[in-house]
């Protein structure tokens, strides 16, 4: 079985790892977590190589992240999860 890589994206250590804990145990998948907390907002930003999938959890800056990801070229950018506070229709 091919394992899966996974990024989760975050701005606060604490939201990347309440995620990390919903797919401990996925045995399929190699989860790794970028805690973006040197004033970039591209979640992908020192990242080498692209994960399989990108989870992004917005908080804060949510629409910084997801421009700057919308900037990269579709070949440049994995499929990506959005997960944003509750309650934020606009931002998703």
């Amino acid at each position: 079985m091919r394992t899966i890589t996974v990024l989760i994206s975050c701005r606060t250590r604490a939201s990347g790892e309440a995620v990390r804990d919903l797919l401990r145990g996925q045995t399929e998948l190699d989860v790794s977590l970028g805690v973006i907390d040197n004033g970039h907002a591209d979640p992908l930003h020192g990242q080498r190589g692209l994960p399989d999938v990108l989870i992004l959890v917005v908080d804060g800056i949510g629409e910084e992240m997801l421009a700057a990801l919308a900037a990269r070229t579709a070949a440049d950018r994995p499929p990506t999860i959005v997960i944003a506070p509750a309650g934020d229709a606009p931002l998703m």
